[in-house]
């Protein structure tokens, strides 16, 4: 058996290079809600560099991995023009970065290889004329 010294250096050893890190946080994923005017059209979401993801009837919700690349979602209803819109993500410490220093950098390697620093707008709203 462990001696509760050792346990609990250990313990707080761990909980030094998990905190702060932006992955445990926020996770690698996040949710985006689609809206569009008109209602009901088809959203198509695709990512630069990595070509079509999804697609979302609007108004609806979907998941998408965070990352560094722009979203382009374009939506398309009979009648209306196909539009589309460009989101980039921006980044957010949140407070992340101090801590990060504080467990030598762990945290902020782990975020930068995942993105889970990086977001979108909730919703991401596209207009389109009629034809």
């Amino acid at each position: 058996m462990m001696p509760k010294t050792i346990k609990f250096l250990l313990m707080s050893a761990t909980a030094v290079a998990l905190s702060g890190c932006a992955t445990i946080k926020n996770g690698a994923y996040e949710k985006i809600s689609v809206t569009s005017n008109p209602e009901n059209a088809l959203c198509r979401i695709y990512r630069e560099g990595q070509g079509y993801l999804k697609a979302v009837a609007s108004p609806g919700e979907t998941y998408v991995m965070r990352d560094n690349e722009a979203l382009t979602v374009t939506c398309s209803k009979a009648g209306y023009q196909t539009t589309s819109v460009v989101i980039g993500s921006e980044q957010r410490e949140e407070g992340a970065g101090l801590l990060n220093f504080v467990n030598f950098g762990a945290g902020f390697l782990v975020d930068q290889g995942n993105h889970a620093n990086k977001y979108l707008p909730d919703v991401i709203h596209v207009d389109m004329p009629l034809l």
